[in-house]
């Protein structure tokens, strides 16, 4: 019962109440895809810095410029570079989720960066629990209004079945 009500809260709390309206996580979540899908992250980083000035304490909006900026890391050439960019970003998306822990947008942002970072960074720990979080949340309809997103979130998980 407490489960249930707990996605209810999460499932039917409105977009404007986290800081953002539902056009804006949208395009967040569309700048997510395209970096995820090989597009530059300078293509994603830019419109979040800006969108940060808009929503400066708004976790969701933090969890996806972390994100970008994480992705970027995947960019670089220089392994110091890649590693010093990782330390400064990792611990703010760990902070988005920590004040929104069971949110399956920043759920999905940090098992993506989990997915592709190396594993002598030990980053992994908090997998299984974005996997249960996300799935959960797709089958729960959580991504219905963005089609896109959830046939994203969908092929994800067939991406990560195949690297097992």
């Amino acid at each position: 019962m407490a489960r249930a009500l707990a996605w209810m809260l999460v499932l039917g709390m409105p977009s404007l109440l986290l800081g953002q309206t539902h056009s804006e996580l949208a395009s967040w979540r569309t700048l997510y895809r395209q970096t995820s899908e090989g597009g530059p992250a300078d293509s994603a980083i830019v419109p979040m810095t800006a969108a940060l000035q808009t929503h400066p304490n708004n976790a969701v909006c933090t969890a996806f410029h972390a994100t970008a900026q994480l992705q970027k890391a995947q960019e670089l050439w220089n392994p110091l570079d890649k590693l010093t960019t990782f330390q400064t970003w990792r611990p703010v998306l760990d902070a988005a989720l920590e004040a929104l822990p069971h949110d399956p947008d920043l759920a999905l942002l940090r098992l993506g960066v989990q997915s592709h970072t190396p594993s002598f960074l030990d980053y992994d720990q908090a997998m299984d629990t974005d996997a249960r979080l996300v799935r959960e949340a797709l089958t729960a309809g959580h991504w219905d209004n963005d089609p896109d997103h959830a046939a994203f979130v969908h092929d994800f998980f067939t991406y990560l079945e195949t690297e097992k």
